[in-house]
């Protein structure tokens, strides 16, 4: 016998919040009080963890330097760990200043987690992007320890960069789901 089926609701839980374009909503490691969005044109909001919640702070803002058209834009963030004692937070966003690229950045707080200063910044990886979709953008630690960046595969329709796609060029860091130790020798070790 099959189960019988399920039933979905969906429940607006931060009614008086409005966000422009968000792509992630997450809490930093161990603290349930505030809630942080990542809004693809570059800025990422925080608020407190309260269904009557009216307003939102920003958290960070790198406009300057994302191009959040399309497909592209602030796409994943991820708070080290031990945040805040470590003050580090990663994101992945596109940029377009001297070709279009995926950059993995690291930020840090110098004010014990209430906001991330915007500079410096610390590039840890650049990536080529041949194409203005599918440009990926998730960001978590694993249980490791260690960050998994989610590449998409470059654009195109249907991955068609090559004879075999990027997905699966062994020689292109495009498609792949990258695993890099932040800890270690700067700006990564692997």
């Amino acid at each position: 016998d099959a189960p019988p089926p399920s039933e979905l609701a969906v429940q607006r839980v931060f009614a008086s919040l409005t966000f422009a374009s968000p792509v992630a909503m997450l809490q930093a490691p161990g603290d349930g009080s505030r809630w942080f969005v990542v809004e693809q044109g570059g800025v990422v909001r925080v608020f407190a963890n309260d269904p009557a919640a009216i307003s939102s702070e920003v958290f960070l803002d790198i406009t300057d330097r994302v191009d959040g058209t399309g497909e592209m834009g602030l796409l994943g963030m991820a708070f080290h760990p031990l945040f805040p004692g470590d003050p580090r937070v990663f994101v992945h966003y596109t940029n377009n200043d001297s070709g279009l690229v995926s950059r993995i950045s690291e930020f840090k707080s110098s004010d014990g987690g209430a906001t991330l200063d915007a500079d410096p910044e610390r590039i840890l990886l650049v990536i080529s992007q041949p194409e203005t979709n599918h440009n990926g953008g998730h960001l978590a630690f694993g249980p490791d320890g260690y960050l998994y960046v989610g590449m998409g595969d470059g654009g195109g329709g249907n991955d068609q960069h090559g004879t075999i796609g990027n997905g699966q060029n062994m020689m292109t860091l495009l498609g792949k789901m990258l695993r890099i130790d932040v800890n270690g020798t700067l700006p990564y070790a692997i």
